[in-house]
């Protein structure tokens, strides 16, 4: 009996601190009304603000994976050189392989050497200079062709 009645003071007891906890908290609010609405107004700016960036980086993420996939599952880059199984590709290395001729490219469209091959696009670039009204300028050079 006498537990239960201590467990009866106990939760009592408890529920006047809480009592006091928010009767002390009201008043604080009440006394300073501007830093209180000052405080709330931050915080739902703070709130706000973390929301609108996660938004934002979303559809910019939504955005960027839908355009990504438009180009499709189906397309396949064929680069000039060697892949090699041990160590660094050849271009890390300053080696430069240009044996991808446009003949080749001709021949990846030929139905009879590739028959699933829909299309293909030569695509070549280059760093040089480039002369306009007496004027040079180095600048990167960058070609495709149409549908071959």
């Amino acid at each position: 009996m006498e537990k239960i009645l201590n467990n009866k003071i106990s939760i009592l007891f408890m529920f006047l601190i809480l009592k006091q906890i928010i009767i002390t908290s009201i008043t604080a609010l009440l006394a300073n009304k501007v830093r209180s609405f000052l405080t709330m107004l931050g915080i739902i700016i703070g709130v706000g603000a973390v929301i609108l960036i996660i938004s934002v980086g979303a559809g910019a993420q939504s955005l960027i994976i839908n355009q990504v996939e438009s180009l499709g599952t189906n397309l396949i880059g064929v680069l000039p050189g060697k892949a090699e199984d041990e160590g660094p590709p050849a271009s890390v290395m300053g080696i430069i392989i240009t044996t991808l001729t446009y003949e080749d490219a001709q021949a990846l469209n030929d139905k009879k050497n590739v028959p699933n091959i829909l299309d293909v696009v030569a695509y070549s670039k280059s760093v040089g200079p480039v002369s306009w009204q007496g004027t040079s300028y180095d600048t990167s050079l960058n070609g495709t062709t149409s549908v071959i």
